[in-house]
């Protein structure tokens, strides 16, 4: 190839002068292509001749100075890409970090129109209207539920000594029942504690301090007592006789080892919500409800929308972000395209979807998603 007057030899101000070193695409794409001698991406190479040795030429598009390269600045130049550009000779691993967090600040905003890490500045959790609704419906049914027994058994009492025989009978019956859900739940809070490690001060500090101050912040003056296992992303709270117990799998915490907490603060507030609005307890008293199909679901999705409430109030990202986890997993959530996403799923949602819906106890994650970014325009 002929070199031409406008192609310089000094690398540096080619970078400096000609080049925009900001765009990461870019910035990758001419590393692939001074490494490999060959054109990556939108950088080309061309091999060309210069006093009387083998050089390389490198063009962009948009860029009118081509920039000559010879065997020995070529290495020089990589060595000096690594040492002023990249800060590591892992060059891959970077381009892929540096990537995915474009990808996430694209996805935030898509959903959320904010890019900020710190928790938003009005902190008021507003309780779903789905979960305010179905769990009226749950304490009108339950509160019949128990009227109706105990006019049973009241008027048996009365009118027939049958009656009291029954109800004298029901007694140790109720009370197995009560022990073997006892001992069931024992066993169940043993094996969490046998099979994990405890959260604590010394034990996980980072993580121990994220769920005290999102305890704080929500208004729960008792804090559980937090387990970590290994597991998909997932997390739940359950009780024991007078303890509460918040259990974290294990890629939950992975989230934290770049030093990135939001979508562990997400989760912690999520959780911790449950235990604030006594979603535990209200269960215990509504259990005639369940006879009703699919009221239970309906009442447990709108806790969720609520929970999830709670969780963007403690990092709007983290909230994103951890619902796209959920969806496709820690690994290539970042390369969502929401906004097409969340338009696919509006398009072709139908009967089918929504009927299957019905029969789980936490909402699609589409309308999850869909909901947070309903709730972050207040």
């Amino acid at each position: 190839m002929e070199i031409k007057s406008f192609t310089l030899e000094d690398y540096k101000k080619w970078l400096l002068y000609s080049f925009d070193a900001t765009d990461i695409q870019n910035l990758y794409d001419l590393y692939c292509t001074v490494k490999t001698g060959k054109g990556n991406g939108q950088v080309t190479c061309t091999n060309a001749v210069h006093r009387d040795t083998v050089a390389f030429i490198i063009s962009l598009p948009g860029i009118e100075e081509h920039l000559l390269l010879t065997e020995s600045t070529r290495v020089e130049f990589l060595r000096y890409l690594h040492d002023q550009y990249f800060y590591t000779n892992d060059v891959d691993t970077w381009y892929r970090e540096k990537m995915a967090v474009r990808d996430k600040e694209k996805n935030l905003h898509n959903v959320l129109d904010v890019t900020e890490n710190s928790p938003v500045s009005d902190t008021t959790l507003i309780a779903h209207p789905k979960e305010i609704y179905y769990l009226r419906i749950r304490i009108f049914f339950s509160v019949l539920f128990y009227i109706a027994v105990l006019s049973i058994i009241g008027y048996s009492l009365v009118t027939s000594p049958s009656g009291i025989f029954l109800f004298l009978l029901a007694i140790p019956v109720f009370a197995l029942l009560w022990f073997l859900k006892f001992a069931a739940q024992g066993l169940f809070v043993g094996i969490i504690k046998g099979n994990s490690i405890e959260v604590t001060a010394q034990q996980y500090p980072e993580i121990f301090a994220i769920v005290k101050e999102e305890a704080r912040r929500i208004g729960l003056k008792d804090l559980p007592r937090i387990y970590i296992t290994n597991g998909d992303f997932n997390a739940f709270v359950t009780s024991f006789a007078r303890s509460k117990i918040m259990m974290l799998f294990s890629q939950v915490v992975e989230t934290t080892l770049q030093k990135d907490y939001n979508v562990m603060r997400f989760v912690a507030a999520h959780e911790l919500c449950h235990l604030q609005r006594r979603h535990l307890a209200k269960d215990k008293f509504l259990l005639p409800s369940r006879l009703i199909p699919f009221l239970y679901n309906a009442y447990s999705r709108g806790r969720e929308y609520t929970c999830d409430r709670a969780g963007y109030l403690a990092s709007p990202r983290g909230s994103v972000e951890g619902i796209l986890i959920m969806t496709t997993g820690k690994e290539v959530y970042s390369k969502i395209n929401v906004e097409s996403h969340l338009k696919n799923f509006q398009e072709n949602a139908d009967f089918w979807t929504w009927l299957s819906e019905k029969f789980l106890s936490h909402p699609h994650s589409s309308k999850r998603l869909m909901a947070i970014r309903e709730f972050s325009k207040r």
